[in-house]
């Protein structure tokens, strides 16, 4: 029996497996198994809106147990190294052969060779990272009510997001709408006038990587709704409640995110493939990993010619060209080269807003932020109810737009827990 590998279940490993389970059909000469760390897949374009409170845990991660057939295997289990010669993946509790392999494993934060920052910084990446990341907001606000002192509460109500690609200003953007909407107006004047929101960027413009038409909106909003920006600016030090800048500047803060980017895992590398600068596969344009039969890479994983984005409408297309492709080459046929269809770029901006670049026009306001939850809303998997989250999403925005109580969104340790057991 021959023996088919998904490594990693987010957006290109998921999608690559349901593409391979439609495409095997009964075949009951080839096994397939999905080999991932974590028992669910999580919805990541959706997690801001975890973070803000509009959206539940339940919108957007999905356990991984019902998901696929039942003659598809499920391997949840941390990988530690691929041995490429052997054909096994090496696992922290088990080995698992393979004849032909799919890649996928997503990417994993990159702190710039300054790993010791991720004890005075958060992440948004995972499920947990929403739901701390919504539980910071209000309790920020909840301690900055009972302090007295001007600094102290300063740096309490301070954010600094580091990081001003896409990741960075969606995130600056969420935060800053849902502390506008649901904790300014509950606060002291004191507060309300110490509150300081700062976006990082190292590179001299916002979303270096989109169009600049998109830039052209997303920037004066961004200034316009008083988040502070620090363009061609390099972090030298991230210590407890202090940014350190280049330039010398200073930021107090207590609430420090990282976005400064992301790398494929290590074991990619260390297994022995072709890889680029940020430890990223080399693929040919059939998405085949150079220099290795039957060995398939997609999403964040891959680098290929041209270099495509690491977002999910891309990891999407991928998915389904090398579960194609896979499976021609299991019985000998031709592959094809990936030819990716370019459908635009969207940012959201908070609530009601968004930004969508579409043949080199932007769209923006409510309309771009409809497209922005539609588009997304389409991506879903089938397993996720799509109708419920549009009507949820709604009536959320609707409630939400009158504030929010802070106490409501600190109750128990409810999320957490939730996002602990995904």
């Amino acid at each position: 029996m021959r023996k088919i590998v998904v490594l990693g279940c987010g957006f290109a490993g998921y999608n690559t497996a349901l593409q391979l389970e439609e495409g095997l059909g009964g075949r009951r000469r080839v096994q397939l198994t999905i080999v991932t760390d974590k028992a669910h897949f999580l919805f990541t374009p959706l997690l801001y809106g975890v973070a803000t409170g509009e959206l539940d845990m339940t919108h957007v991660a999905v356990g991984l147990t019902d998901q696929f057939a039942s003659t598809t295997q499920l391997v949840i289990d941390p990988v530690r190294s691929i041995d490429l010669a052997r054909r096994v993946i090496i696992c922290e509790q088990e080995e698992v052969a393979f004849d032909y392999l799919v890649v996928a494993p997503g990417s994993v934060v990159d702190w710039g060779g300054h790993e010791n920052w991720k004890n005075f910084a958060h992440t948004f990446k995972d499920a947990r990272d929403g739901v701390l990341v919504r539980e910071r907001l209000t309790q920020a606000f909840a301690q900055a009510a009972r302090l007295s002192d001007p600094g102290a509460i300063r740096a309490k109500v301070s954010f600094v997001i580091v990081g001003a690609g896409a990741t960075g200003v969606e995130l600056a953007a969420e935060l800053y709408s849902s502390i506008r909407a649901d904790l300014l107006p509950q606060a002291s004047a004191q507060v309300r006038e110490l509150f300081r929101f700062v976006l990082v960027e190292a590179a001299d413009k916002l979303l270096p990587q989109m169009p600049d038409e998109l830039r052209a909106v997303a920037q004066p909003y961004l200034e316009s709704i008083g988040v502070e920006l620090r363009l061609a600016e390099r972090v030298v030090e991230i210590a407890p409640s202090r940014v350190m800048l280049e330039s010398g500047e200073a930021i107090e803060a207590d609430n420090i995110f990282w976005c400064g980017g992301v790398r494929a895992p290590a074991f990619l590398a260390e297994a022995g493939f072709e890889t680029d600068a940020n430890g990223r596969v080399l693929v040919e344009k059939t998405l085949r990993a150079r220099g290795h039969q039957g060995i398939y890479v997609t999403g964040d994983a891959a680098a290929g010619d041209p270099l495509l984005a690491q977002d999910a409408h891309v990891a999407a297309q991928q998915a389904q060209l090398a579960a194609q492709n896979l499976l021609a080459d299991l019985a000998g046929r031709s592959k094809r080269p990936i030819e990716f269809e370019y459908r635009g770029n969207l940012v959201t901006l908070g609530r009601g807003n968004a930004v969508v670049t579409m043949r080199n026009k932007a769209i923006e306001g409510k309309a771009a932020w409809l497209m922005y939850r539609l588009f997304y809303t389409a991506m879903m998997p089938h397993n996720l109810k799509k109708a419920r989250l549009l009507k949820d999403w709604v009536a959320s925005r609707s409630h939400r737009s009158e504030g929010l109580p802070a106490s409501r969104l600190l109750e128990d340790s409810g999320p957490a827990k939730l996002a602990d057991d995904l």
